[in-house]
């Protein structure tokens, strides 16, 4: 991965949050790669309005040598994961 790639940090498929994913594109058009980087299922430990189990809300920073992945754990928690940038170069098509 270098500074002219793109990255899609996301939830794919409706309506559920299992799965938190990384797509990537070298050309800034199609992404063509894509990776899990959560895929375990989670479970609440308090009731609450509007909750639902997931890693929800991502947010990604790239910062020295790693992509770093903050999220919701079930609007209960705050999770990281960090990437290394060579292990995503690795990937390439």
């Amino acid at each position: 991965m270098c500074s002219s790639d793109l990255f899609l940090i996301s939830n794919p498929g409706p309506y559920h949050r299992r799965f938190l994913t990384i797509a990537l594109s070298n050309d800034r058009k199609t992404f063509d790669r894509a990776f899990l980087i959560h895929r375990k299922r989670t479970r609440t430990r308090y009731r609450g309005l509007g909750k639902a189990l997931g890693w929800q809300y991502p947010n990604a920073l790239v910062w020295k040598d790693h992509l770093h992945v903050a999220y919701s754990i079930n609007k209960e928690d705050l999770g990281i994961s960090r990437i290394s940038l060579k292990s995503l170069a690795k990937s390439e098509p």
